[in-house]
């Protein structure tokens, strides 16, 4: 009897995660918010040093952003499910 609760439970489980998955994609991803950093600062990632984290930031989950272009580091915060630029300014990470 515990055993097939036990598979009941990772079948609902693994039916959740599938689901999840498939509804992802109204979720910014690391290469999507790096994407979008390099885009405003109207570069290409091969131009620049680039580093991507996962942050809270205001109680908002998302990105830290970081970009090495021309001698200076420049901080992105993009929101985890819009893609919005919550914060730029110089960044102070180092690698």
């Amino acid at each position: 009897m515990a055993k097939r609760v036990i598979a009941m439970v990772l079948v609902v489980c693994m039916a959740m995660a599938l689901l999840a998955a498939c509804s992802s994609n109204d979720v910014v991803d690391t290469e999507k918010a790096k994407q979008i950093a390099l885009a405003d600062m109207g570069i290409k990632e091969s131009e620049a040093e680039v580093h991507v984290h996962i942050t809270e930031h205001d109680g908002i989950a998302g990105y830290s952003v970081y970009i090495n272009y021309d001698g200076a580091q420049t901080e992105y915060i993009i929101h985890g499910k819009t893609g919005e630029i919550l914060h730029k300014g110089a960044g102070s990470h180092s690698h």
